[in-house]
């Protein structure tokens, strides 16, 4: 005596209880689920925004903006290649135009972080938390970016920093 065991696909969950099966060889996970730093991961003040704050420092060819009111210099520049690291197309990179102290930008947290000659014993007297260096200042100072304490942000600019080699390159010129 002989007995076959017969399985179907057939019928959906809905109507007989039973769960498809899920075969290991068949699922696939998108590599930027899995990337805490991709930018369907990252959580930012404004969702799909990468909103950035400037101090009064604003000199070209630092930073400034020019007659259309756009942002240049080379810390403009290194904002849209962080921002491109991290996935963020220019357009979706927003400026706060008025320019705010770092101890102001710890208590408000209205931007993702705060650039504008920023060195990192004023980013940590303010209570904000210091990226990797990407420059010197004009008084010979490392450039930070500062960042609200826990904003997971921090770590993936680090990483996009060190990505793009930027360390110690953006000088006034």
């Amino acid at each position: 005596m002989s007995l076959a065991l017969v399985t179907g696909c057939g019928g959906d969950d809905a109507t007989d209880g039973a769960p498809m099966p899920i075969s290991a060889a068949s699922a696939t996970i998108d590599p930027a689920v899995l990337d805490p730093c991709s930018l369907v991961n990252l959580t930012t003040v404004v969702a799909a925004q990468l909103t950035v704050a400037t101090t009064s420092r604003r000199a070209t060819p630092l930073l400034g903006q020019d007659d259309r009111k756009d942002w240049v210099g080379a810390e403009a520049d290194f904002v849209y290649s962080i921002a491109g690291e991290l996935g963020f197309p220019p357009v979706q990179v927003t400026w706060i135009e008025e320019p705010v102290t770092i101890e102001d930008f710890v208590r408000d947290g209205g931007a993702d972080f705060l650039i504008g000659q920023v060195s990192p014993d004023e980013a940590q007297a303010a209570g904000a938390v210091a990226s990797a260096s990407y420059g010197k200042n004009p008084e010979g100072l490392e450039s930070v970016l500062a960042f609200i304490p826990g904003n997971p942000l921090a770590t993936c600019v680090d990483a996009a920093i060190a990505e793009l080699s930027l360390g110690g390159q953006v000088t006034e010129s």
